[in-house]
């Protein structure tokens, strides 16, 4: 999938050094609920189990956002919890590269991926849960047309206690 700032593709081989520094920082795990390192090997295991089977049997796609005009991977954009009899799936976005961040990039990926998910694979909704603090993913959820329906009291355990989550869904309207 792509546009005139980015583009979409698949996990390659090559991406595991890009995946051991993100997954691995710890200033993300807060949001990832990582709790240990990955090492190398495991996410050279993840990216070829991610190249054999689809979306629909591992319940998750992650895609690479790459910037276009110098092809250098900024973040990740995944589908998970891909729930088959539902139809819908969860979707999480990270611009990994801080540089990159506010420039346009999550806006593009949400998008592309709302597309693919209602017109090829036929999703009928997606929703997402934000910290009720991060009003830069709230508003970009909303720019992309999510809708906020619930908040989620203490969802989610962060360093200094709990963290309320705002539900937010998008429901595709051509079902």
């Amino acid at each position: 999938m792509k546009d005139s700032l980015i583009t979409l593709r698949a996990l390659e081989p090559e991406d595991v050094e890009y995946l051991y520094v993100w997954e691995n920082n710890p200033k993300i795990w807060n949001v990832s609920s990582t709790l240990a390192p990955f090492s190398r090997h495991a996410l050279y295991e993840y990216i070829a189990d991610s190249l054999t089977r689809d979306v629909f049997e591992a319940h998750q796609l992650r895609l690479v956002i790459v910037e276009n005009s110098t092809s250098m991977p900024v973040g990740l954009i995944d589908l998970y919890d891909v729930a088959v009899p539902d139809m819908r799936a969860s979707v999480g976005i990270s611009i990994n590269e801080e540089g990159s961040r506010q420039q346009g990039y999550a806006t593009c990926a949400l998008n592309m991926i709302i597309r693919h998910s209602f017109d090829v694979l036929g999703l009928h909704q997606l929703h997402a849960r934000v910290g009720v603090g991060n009003t830069a993913s709230r508003r970009l959820f909303s720019k992309c047309g999510f809708t906020e329906c619930g908040v989620l009291r203490q969802w989610h355990r962060i360093s200094t206690g709990w963290e309320d989550q705002v539900e937010l869904q998008l429901i595709n309207s051509q079902l």
